[in-house]
């Protein structure tokens, strides 16, 4: 469920369908590549956004490649084991990124 019964705090699969919404309110789909286990999205709109899903129980380094958008920093959510979607990074894009296993960030560019 979305929710923990009774107390009605959210629930790790809330915070999924949460960070694919915004996504999907973007409008319009970029192109994106992943490999293995760790697979993207991408969109823009009133934000630039990219989202990255580790699937392994693995930590995986991710190289990032970004093209086509004005800005140079980046704030990244991470949904996994230890984070609830919270902002987990603020600064330049990063080239490089470790996604924990079971892992779902948002890349925001700015």
């Amino acid at each position: 469920g979305l929710y923990h019964v009774p107390s009605l705090e959210m629930t790790k699969a809330y915070y999924a369908f949460k960070q694919f919404g915004e996504l999907f309110e973007q409008k319009n789909e970029c192109e994106s590549h992943g490999g293995g286990l760790v697979y993207t999205c991408a969109a823009k709109g009133k934000k630039n956004l990219l989202c990255i899903a580790n699937i392994s129980e693995n930590a995986e380094e991710t190289e990032l490649k970004i093209s086509g958008t004005k800005g140079g920093n980046a704030v990244i959510r991470t949904l996994s084991k230890k984070y609830d979607y919270e902002e987990t990074y603020r600064g330049k894009i990063p080239k490089h990124i470790t996604l924990d296993g079971y892992s779902f960030i948002t890349i925001e560019i700015e």
